[in-house]
Parts: C-alpha cells; structure tokens; sequence
C-alpha cells in the first residue's frame, strides 16, 4: 500500500454483535421505565376521577340537615 492511500474496511461481526447487544439492553431499559410511567399515569388518572367523583357527595351530606 502506499503512503496516502488508505484501506476502507468495514465492521466485523463481533462488532455488530456489541452494538446490537447494547442497543438491546437500552431499549429494555427504555421500556420497562414507560411502563412503569404509563401505569403510574392511570393511577393518578383513576385517583383524580375518583376525587372529582367524591366531592359532590360530600358536598351534598354536608349541606343535609
């Protein structure tokens, strides 16, 4: 080869591997931490609902006489 010249090499299977192996065990990260804000999302949801859903009724028991 000569001075200037330079070879144009591409990635080897074992390189590949690594990258996808990394990729794999991020985007399991990245999924189980959306689940766990999405389920923690519905319990807030369901908390406040179920609060608006109480209110008028204490509302009216307080106001009987």
């Amino acid at each position: 080869m000569n001075k200037g010249q330079h070879s144009i090499q591409g990635i080897s299977l074992v390189e590949a591997m690594i990258v996808l192996f990394v990729m794999g065990v991020v985007s399991a990260f990245a999924v189980t931490t959306y689940q766990k804000y999405t389920t923690r999302a519905k319990v807030m949801e369901a908390s406040q609902l179920a609060y608006e859903a109480k209110l008028p009724l204490v509302v009216a028991s307080t106001n009987v006489q």
